[in-house]
């Protein structure tokens, strides 16, 4: 779950994973090396604001990429996610030594298709400089086929749009449309490579919907910047609330 990020139905062609690495030989992409141990180390230095050896809730928010994927790392459910979490999450994603995938991004703005827009898939910096940006531009449905710099592709992937496995924030911006800052340099989008799925969708507003009962508003998806839940409640119930909201709103 992300803003608004949701599936939507795959595109021909965009199913099958591109070359893994795993079977070696000229033809494979060449797997990025990510230590699960180390990044999980470093996302803790860089993200642990409070001291506490946990990424709460206002921290999360800092990596949406990581909120995406919450209940995959909040082993416990405790509502926040320790450097161990994070060292076993990522250590499921890379256990197959995946090279890179393909990925459509499609983009909504104001409830239309966004053409026109460059989409930006920047790599947290604790999984290692291995791991490159993704860049695409939206076509006329708000697609883009979102792709790393063909030179760490085999020559003969070079035409071919694909990204490395990681997480990663998400950043939307266009050449003639101001969007909002939440989407690009102070981002909340966030993307957590997810296998067999080829497609990933971010719906942008102008204003956040308004939780049931109360004044307060918040993206759907960056977990609690703004909103404490009750203990009683726990961080999933009240995601759930805002998945609902966000429903109600659009």
């Amino acid at each position: 779950m992300m803003i608004s990020a949701k599936r939507f139905r795959p595109t021909a062609g965009l199913c099958s994973l591109i070359a893994l690495g795993c079977a070696g030989g000229p033809s494979a992409v060449e797997v990025p090396e990510v230590d699960p141990v180390a990044a999980g180390a470093e996302a803790i230095k860089t993200y642990d604001g409070n001291g506490d050896a946990a990424l709460g809730p206002d921290e999360l928010a800092k990596c949406p990429g990581m909120v995406v994927k919450l209940a995959a790392y909040d082993a416990d459910k405790n509502g926040s996610v320790e450097q161990a979490e994070i060292a076993a999450r990522l250590g499921e994603l890379y256990k197959h030594s995946p090279g890179a995938t393909q990925l459509n991004c499609a983009v909504t703005y104001r409830g239309r298709p966004l053409a026109g827009a460059e989409v930006v898939f920047e790599p947290e910096a604790y999984l290692g400089e291995e791991i490159q940006a993704a860049r695409g531009v939206t076509d006329a449905a708000g697609v883009a086929a979102m792709g790393i710099p063909p030179e760490f592709l085999p020559e003969h992937l070079h035409r071919l749009k694909a990204l490395h496995y990681g997480t990663f924030k998400v950043r939307v911006t266009h050449p003639t449309i101001a969007l909002p800052a939440r989407y690009n340099t102070a981002t909340e989008l966030g993307y957590e490579t997810e296998s067999g799925n080829p497609n990933v969708q971010f719906v942008l507003a102008d204003k956040y919907p308004r939780l049931r009962g109360g004044s307060v508003t918040m993206p759907v998806g960056i977990v609690l910047r703004r909103v404490t839940p009750r203990r009683s409640r726990g961080l999933q119930s009240t995601l759930c609330e805002l998945c609902e909201a966000w429903r109600r709103w659009r």
